[in-house]
């Protein structure tokens, strides 16, 4: 049970993590709003901008979510970890 609780804390945190990058790389400024996640047999489907589409293996849809969207950034900004390694700077 507090495993559960723990990973739920942890991927939310990651959700928003890359929520904030989203945001900066593909100025979505609502994330939540402009993609959807959901699970058939244990597989998780994020639908995002632009027809993007993931799918594969997460612990829950905070998860899924921040897989699907990093996903996303990598195919259509595949330059950004670049910009905002240097923008950390």
């Amino acid at each position: 049970m507090a495993q559960d609780k723990l990973n739920t804390v942890f991927c939310r945190q990651l959700l928003s993590l890359v929520h904030a990058d989203v945001r900066k790389i593909a100025g979505i400024q609502r994330p939540m709003k402009a993609a959807w996640v959901y699970a058939t047999f244990g597989i998780w489907e994020f639908h995002g901008p632009n027809n993007y589409y993931w799918h594969g293996r997460a612990y829950n849809a905070y998860e899924a979510r921040a897989k699907g969207w990093q996903g996303y950034l990598d195919k259509h900004y595949p330059d950004s970890e670049a910009a905002l390694a240097e923008a950390r700077k």
